[in-house]
């Protein structure tokens, strides 16, 4: 026989509560600070059990991230962070390789520094002469 609603609610079940919502707050709490959605998602990952405030993150999206995380904690884990693993069934080494947090003017920087490095010479394929690429070339 069934039991009555009533009947149930009479056993005490104790459920864990999850955090409280975190209130909006000011955007001057993160000023101009901002990062990619993948650094987000790992600052969290990084932090999730750890006691932080929004002045320890990176971004205002991080923090966000970070505070549904916190109530969604395996929601987390399924979703967004599971979208920064590499797929198992991959052979090829580069594309198991994490994203990069490299932005354009990053990359145009360390070409340059590259670039005065090797007298600002390059070679056929527009790589500085004596790198391995410009060997390459040289060998065709």
């Amino acid at each position: 026989m069934a039991q009555t609603f009533a009947q149930l609610g009479k056993a005490r079940v104790e459920v864990p509560s999850k955090p409280s919502p975190e209130p909006p707050l000011d955007a001057a709490v993160f000023g101009d600070r901002t990062c990619s959605t993948v650094a987000s998602v790992r600052w969290v990952a990084r932090h999730l059990k750890v006691k932080v405030g929004p002045q320890d993150a990176p971004s205002a999206e991080a923090w966000g991230l970070y505070c549904w995380a916190r109530q969604h904690e395996h929601d987390f884990w399924k979703g967004p962070y599971m979208q920064l693993m590499p797929a198992r069934s991959s052979e090829d080494p580069a594309a198991a390789a994490p994203p990069v947090d490299a932005n354009e003017s990053d990359l145009r920087a360390l070409e340059e520094i590259l670039l005065e490095g090797s007298g600002g010479s390059q070679g056929a394929g527009g790589e500085p002469q004596g790198s391995p690429a410009a060997a390459e070339v040289g060998d065709l």
